[in-house]
């Protein structure tokens, strides 16, 4: 049983108990991607899905990786938005600016060393190949990730280096913003974006969907 984290929020929010309406004795495994997962969806794929006993596989990579990169494994021990572990032939690291690597700390995902199924350009741009994925830290693969490595050896990512809005010089992740304001038990789902503003640089304008459109003074609750 595959699904996105957006579907498993969306799920999550219409108040449906799957288990209740559906035989889901036959799944065995829990795959996820395309996004960083909040831990609130995790643990309702988990428990609701899975009856806390199927593993969730919640798996990082991109077409430019040509599959996964990182991934849960049958028998890991499991910590709720982990996407588990490098996959055989990647050499991954999370890195400061100064490319220290990282340990219990949000850093950049890198790639060390060329990997079977690297890609070898963009078709028409070469220059901005070169310039999206070589020329951050000279002759490593930047994946353009935040990404934090536990000590454990688990890996988590919390979201995209360019999704960041710079508000009085404070860096803030849309990431993290849509998921506070997504935790709120009447909004189903969020997008967070920024706009111009001549005092702080850049403000942040959130855009909500609710449960029930009659909550007319959700914006003020959702400022508080």
């Amino acid at each position: 049983f595959g699904i996105s984290p957006t579907a498993t929020r969306m799920l999550r929010k219409s108040g449906i108990v799957p288990r209740q309406k559906y035989d889901l004795d036959k799944i065995r495994a829990i795959p996820t991607t395309g996004e960083p997962i909040d831990e609130q969806s995790w643990w309702w794929l988990y428990e609701k899905i899975g009856n806390g006993k199927i593993p969730i596989m919640n798996l990082a990579g991109g077409t430019e990786i040509g599959g996964a990169m990182l991934s849960v494994f049958p028998g890991m021990s499991l910590k709720p938005t982990t996407v588990g572990m490098p996959c055989p032939g990647f050499d991954l690291d999370v890195v400061d600016e100064k490319r220290n690597s990282l340990i219990n700390q949000k850093g950049f995902l890198i790639i060390r060393k060329p990997w079977p199924a690297i890609t070898r350009g963009l078709l028409g741009d070469e220059d901005r190949y070169i310039q999206t994925y070589w020329n951050q830290y000279g002759d490593v693969w930047f994946h353009g990730d935040y990404t934090v490595k536990d000590s454990d050896g688990l890996w988590f990512m919390h979201g995209r280096v360019d999704d960041v809005i710079n508000v009085s010089g404070h860096r803030l992740s849309t990431v993290e913003i849509e998921q506070i304001v997504s935790s709120h038990p009447k909004i189903s789902d969020s997008a967070a974006i920024s706009i111009p503003d001549q005092i702080t640089g850049e403000a942040i304008v959130v855009f909500i969907v609710a449960k029930e459109s009659k909550e007319v003074n959700l914006p003020e609750q959702i400022q508080s």
